[in-house]
């Protein structure tokens, strides 16, 4: 494909997004701008679902769209965002729909992702380690990192209860790893992910359980597991351990003498977060490994090595001071800690957010985190009441908003990578990939930390904020989507289906393809500047490039990437 670039491109796509000087999308002071049709300000008023003196909600077309992008990874369709617009108080039935589309399992995924840092693009086991083909190490990759998250995402769809987590016997494995991991009861003939058991030993303990967790966290025979014990505190119970001040005024004499073990068990400063990391990482000794390259030491858990954890680092095992005779009975005491449900609500409300809370918060997750219990601790009913908060629905920061508020809330939230991809691959075909590895969530030969996403390693936190890589990015990506678009017979079924490709488009047809991409209408000046683009090209280049820049135009316009 060879992909053409227009000198007067860049001159279009600035007259686009800033007509007459004012801002189309997201205002220049970060909190957004509820965009809509410049000359029918009473249509805006009418959709409006929610507004307050200090956060104005988007109108309905718009509050659809960030709903179906936050649950499904997609955009709401033309006929959805017709029947809200005529009627806002179709938003129920429409987000509960929302709740309830497959798409829901893998959206999960993406957003725990973000949390739990799993979708490396390294582990200690490899492709080859299997006897598989170069061309299939990034689903490799993504295989063993999805595993955790897609058990997680599974409790959510089957609106199973949240004490699963650290309870459940089953995994999630797809073809690829109940080849290769001890599972049995994966389904003969199928493909995609389902649940199995595993069948080297290890406890009924859920996501504890899990080949992908503790690959992504790996320990060594002198962390012995603390690491981990450290991670399953941070991400289940939101007690991060490490954050803890420590003071420690003889460490050099101590590490002079070569016995951190013993400081860790007498000195109080240690003591803080050792008295609980230690007796935990104890009942996790089977998943010690002796050896990092034999994989059948890192594959399996070894159950002959439960009791040693004990001994080597002089504890009893423990669940913060609770004791446990191992793994199993960690995990049901887990189940029972409230800490998991109040981890698990605050968890939710940040996914979803696109931000960490604060504490003039609690009163509102007070709330969630009590329907959450009542609802016998299931996520769906949790996602519907995070999607009603003035919060979530903010569009713009009102006349009275607090500075709080104005230096906390997203009322324009940035699309991920990964959503930029899945997105402009759903609307035009177009996956752009090297090798077969998507570069929009790959690093070693793509783009996904420059684009702002995360890695688990060398980016923890996803930008919230576009970038000047992320903005090249998304021109460069849009670019080569519209030329597919209008050029591959086969994406003649997604955004430009039944559109004349030789004929310049009409005002009708221009605010269509907006409404579909940016969830409004255009005003006046962007149907001149878009009916402009098209004009000033199609003499020199033909109508194919005319309508390949004016698509690409829509496609790198701030609405399409924000939401």
């Amino acid at each position: 494909m060879t992909l053409r670039w227009l000198p007067c491109m860049p001159l279009f796509i600035g007259l686009l997004a800033s007509c007459d000087g004012e801002p189309v999308g997201p205002s220049a002071t970060g909190s957004g701008s509820d965009s809509g049709t410049a000359d029918t300000d009473d249509t805006a008023e009418d959709t409006a679902v929610e507004q307050g003196p200090d956060l104005v909600a988007l109108d309905a077309p718009r509050l659809l769209r960030r709903a179906s992008l936050d649950l499904t990874g997609s955009l709401p369709s033309l006929e959805d965002l017709d029947a809200i617009e005529a009627d806002p108080d179709q938003w129920e039935s429409l987000r509960d729909a929302l709740l309830e589309d497959p798409a829901l399992e893998d959206r999960v995924v993406q957003m725990l992702a973000e949390r739990w840092l799993t979708l490396r693009d390294e582990y200690a086991v490899h492709y080859y380690d299997y006897g598989l083909d170069e061309t299939q190490e990034y689903e490799w990759l993504r295989s063993v990192g999805q595993e955790p998250l897609r058990f997680v995402a599974n409790i959510v769809v089957e609106d199973r209860p949240w004490s699963e987590i650290s309870t459940s016997e089953t995994v999630m494995v797809d073809e690829t790893l109940a080849a290769v991991w001890p599972v049995e009861g994966y389904p003969d003939g199928e493909t995609g992910w389902h649940a199995a058991t595993w069948t080297d030993g290890r406890p009924p303990v859920g996501v504890l359980a899990s080949n992908g967790l503790w690959w992504s966290y790996p320990s060594d025979e002198f962390n012995q597991n603390r690491a981990r014990a450290s991670a399953l505190c941070r991400l289940l119970l939101c007690e991060d351990l490490l954050s803890r001040p420590v003071a420690i005024d003889n460490a050099a004499e101590l590490l002079e003498a070569g016995d951190v073990a013993e400081m860790v068990r007498t000195q109080p400063s240690c003591l803080s977060c050792h008295s609980t990391i230690e007796p935990i990482s104890a009942a996790l000794y089977g998943y010690l490994w002796k050896s990092e390259n034999a994989v059948g030491e890192l594959e399996r858990y070894h159950p002959e090595r439960e009791l040693l954890g004990e001994e080597e680092l002089g504890v009893e095992m423990a669940y913060w001071g609770e004791p446990v005779s191992g793994l199993g009975e960690l995990g049901w005491a887990m189940s029972g800690d409230p800490r998991l449900y109040r981890c698990a609500t605050e968890t939710f409300i940040e996914l979803m957010l696109r931000r960490r809370l604060d504490t003039e918060e609690r009163p509102m997750v007070d709330r969630l985190e009590q329907s959450f219990l009542q609802s016998g601790a299931t996520v769906r009913p949790l996602l519907r009441e995070i999607t009603d908060l003035p919060t979530y629905q903010v569009g713009t920061l009102g006349v009275e908003a607090t500075d709080n508020q104005l230096s906390r809330e997203l009322a324009v939230r940035v699309l991920s990578p990964y959503q930029v991809a899945t997105v402009i691959e759903q609307l035009t075909g177009f996956r752009w990939t090297w090798e077969g590895a998507l570069l929009m969530d790959y690093d070693p030969t793509g783009f996904r930390i420059m684009a702002g996403g995360v890695d688990g390693l060398n980016q923890s936190q996803p930008h919230v904020d576009p970038s000047v890589g992320s903005t090249l990015l998304h021109g460069r990506i849009a670019q080569a989507a519209a030329e597919y678009a209008v050029t591959d017979p086969s994406a003649g079924v997604g955004l430009l289906s039944g559109v004349d490709l030789t004929a310049a488009p009409d005002a009708d047809r221009l605010d269509r393809l907006a409404l579909q991409l940016w969830g409004r209408h255009l005003d006046d000046d962007e149907v001149a500047a878009l009916s402009a683009l098209w004009t000033t090209i199609e003499p020199d280049f033909g109508a194919t490039v005319a309508w390949q820049s004016t698509t690409e135009a829509l496609l790198r316009h701030p609405d399409f990437l924000t939401y």
